[in-house]
């Protein structure tokens, strides 16, 4: 990991602080369904992510041989208000899946293609899922989506350039037992592993 100048790294402390400072007070005032809630989430997530020289990929590197790393930025003492740059090389995706708890995607750079379902039969528990496309959207520099927890979609990073995004996630990835992957060719669905080992990003270095 490249050492970033003092300045850029008080810089990037201040503005997450400050970012999780409004979402304490945004959800005593507002339940995550509220389409309010959505929006502040959706405009502030965004104007984070707009500061790209915080979020520069050789601050966050991809361990050689993989194509996705990601980075704890900060997390509640409950495992609520899960913050994460995620870096990704062209190629990196993920089947489609839920998340069982809110969740808002903002770009820096690069272009994370998302692909929106819904489902057509089954699907909310492990075993028959046929699902169907109903929309997508390439995420890169400036776009933001919200996903309510029952929501499906599935990620690819999409080439020539590799690709940093900020997420926020209502309850962090460890946590997240009970997630749902879709095949889409089976037309079945099983539990998504919650992911684990996340490296915490010291915002004081």
């Amino acid at each position: 990991m490249n050492p970033a100048p003092a300045t850029l790294r008080r810089e990037r402390s201040e503005r997450v602080h400050a970012f999780l400072t409004f979402l304490r007070l945004l959800r005593q005032n507002h339940t995550a369904d509220a389409p309010e809630f959505q929006q502040a989430v959706c405009a502030q997530l965004t104007e984070l992510a707009s500061h790209a020289q915080l979020w520069q990929l050789a601050d966050f590197p991809i361990s050689e041989g993989q194509r996705w790393g990601v980075y704890q930025l900060h997390e509640e003492g409950d495992g609520t208000l899960a913050l994460y740059a995620s870096a990704a090389h062209p190629g990196h995706g993920q089947p489609p899946h839920n998340h069982t708890t809110w969740a808002c995607i903002a770009g820096v750079s690069g272009v994370e293609l998302n692909r929106f379902y819904s489902r057509s039969e089954g699907g909310h528990q492990p075993g028959l899922a046929r699902l169907d496309l109903s929309s997508e959207q390439a995420i890169g520099a400036g776009d933001v989506c919200f996903l309510s927890a029952d929501d499906i979609h599935d990620i690819q990073v999409t080439p020539p350039h590799s690709a940093m995004h900020l997420h926020l996630y209502g309850r962090g990835l460890p946590y997240l037992h009970h997630r749902l992957r879709y095949d889409l060719a089976l037309q079945t669905c099983d539990f998504f592993p919650a992911f684990t080992g996340i490296p915490v990003f010291d915002l004081t270095s």
